[in-house]
């Protein structure tokens, strides 16, 4: 049997009834129930899991009362509790990829040896081309803009009016398991004060042809000496992106020749040495 509608009239009552103080506490009271929870829980979780509810949260977290929302989160127990497993999930993940062990160890022991000139790691001199922490503090000093807008007092990780340290060429270019290749990321030609927000946005973009060109010796040996293309550009950038180290001898850099042989629309056509 189909439910009886009620008529326009009585759902306009029972809309005006439902607002009512007595209304209110009984819907409130219908919600604090255990059926009433359970319901609600239900309907949470097949809401949760639409499309429809992620892209509103995401839009909401950017608005001025999600981001006040989100702070004021972080700074409870349940949020601080909550940022501790996320970083412990993160850190077991990485902890396994031995290329963000070295980048990590690599850009620490430089940060000691910028902070102290005197430091000396066996790891830096292994893998890069830095002599000593006094050559890399001469280095940076050397590129600061002439307008003093750059100075130690404003050196840090982000931030506005923040610098620091960032590479020509990505270092997800280079591969990290090759030592030789590493001197070439961390050799002075690639490394340059730059400014943090600055140093975000460009990600792994590659400079330009006419500035690739100044830096042919210090290219990746996954080049090949061979400037990208444009299709190859496009595809190192977005292979590089976000991840570090994942590069293998097996394949080799597609030349224009061979791709022109193969079909370009597909990703998985670009056999680079990645």
């Amino acid at each position: 049997m189909k439910p009886i509608k009620m008529c326009r009239f009585h759902r306009d009552s029972a809309s005006a009834r439902n607002k009512t103080p007595l209304g209110l506490a009984r819907a409130k009271r219908a919600r604090e129930s255990k059926v009433g929870r359970a319901s609600n829980a239900k309907r949470y979780e097949v809401v949760k899991e639409s499309q429809h509810y992620k892209n509103m949260k995401k839009k909401w977290k950017k608005t001025p009362k999600g981001k006040e929302c989100n702070k004021r989160s972080r700074h409870t127990e349940a949020g601080k509790a909550r940022q501790l497993r996320n970083s412990k999930k993160v850190y077991s993940k990485r902890r396994l990829n031995t290329a963000w062990k070295l980048k990590q160890g690599i850009g620490n022991r430089i940060r000691e040896m910028l902070r102290n000139t005197g430091t000396i790691s066996g790891k830096v001199s292994e893998y890069t081309s830095i002599e000593s922490g006094e050559s890399l503090k001469q280095h940076i000093e050397s590129l600061f803009p002439k307008d003093g807008s750059m100075s130690w007092e404003n050196w840090g990780h982000r931030g506005e009016d923040i610098w620091n340290i960032g590479h020509r060429i990505a270092q997800a270019m280079y591969d990290a398991q090759d030592p030789n290749d590493m001197k070439r990321c961390w050799s002075f030609a690639n490394i340059f004060p730059q400014w943090s927000i600055e140093n975000q946005i460009l990600g792994t973009t590659l400079p330009s042809n006419e500035e690739l060109l100044e830096l042919k010796t210090i290219w990746p040996k996954s080049w090949r000496g061979k400037l990208p293309n444009s299709d190859e550009r496009i595809c190192l950038e977005a292979r590089s992106r976000n991840v570090f180290g994942n590069f293998s001898n097996k394949d080799q850099l597609l030349s224009e020749d061979d791709s022109s042989e193969k079909d370009s629309s597909s990703d998985d056509d670009f056999e680079f040495d990645l």
